[in-house]
C-alpha cells in the first residue's frame, strides 16, 4: 500500500499519469506488464486443474501474502 501511495494511488486519491516522470510511467508500464504476465501463469495452473476455485477464497491470513488468489 506503501508503494501505491507514492504514485497517489488509495481511497480519496486521484491517479494522474500525467504527473508522473518519464522513469516512473515506465515503472508503472513494466508492472502492469509483469502483472499480465502473473496473470496468464495463474490461469495456466487453473486450467491444469493445479488451482481451483476453492483455492481463491478465504480469510486474508488463510491467503497471506497471495495477492493474486486474494
Amino acid at each position: 500500500m506503501a508503494r501505491f501511495a507514492k504514485l497517489n494511488i488509495g481511497a480519496g486519491n486521484n491517479f494522474d499519469v500525467a504527473k508522473l516522470s518519464p522513469e516512473m510511467k515506465k515503472a508503472v508500464g513494466d508492472g502492469m506488464t509483469d502483472a499480465w504476465q502473473a496473470l496468464a501463469q495463474a490461469k495456466k495452473q487453473v486450467d491444469a486443474g493445479r488451482v481451483t476455485a476453492g483455492d481463491f477464497f478465504g480469510t486474508r491470513e488463510h491467503l497471506k501474502s497471495n495477492y493474486m488468489y486474494r
